[in-house]
């Protein structure tokens, strides 16, 4: 988006904030690695084992963010009545 012409910037102050509390957590040792959408909300991937502890790092970096912990679901199911 910051590319396209005109260019369209959806980030707020709190997302350079997030981004740059994600890469000081990996500068401690603790794998935290950020990605984002075209929208303001920073995404933290990280390794199951860490998520807690990522996430209480983050609401500890940024006490006025939401912060959320979500894994991956159970996979597509099929419902095999409808075959």
């Amino acid at each position: 988006m910051m590319a396209s012409r005109p260019a369209v910037l959806y980030w707020l102050p709190q997302t350079v904030s997030a981004l740059n509390a994600v890469a000081s957590i990996r500068e401690t040792g603790l794998g935290a690695w950020s990605t984002m959408d075209a929208g303001p909300n920073v995404k933290v991937l990280t390794d199951g084992r860490d998520a807690q502890r990522v996430a209480d790092e983050l609401r500890n970096r940024l006490p006025d963010c939401e912060i959320a912990v979500h894994r991956p679901g159970s996979g597509v199911q099929f419902d095999n009545s409808m075959r």
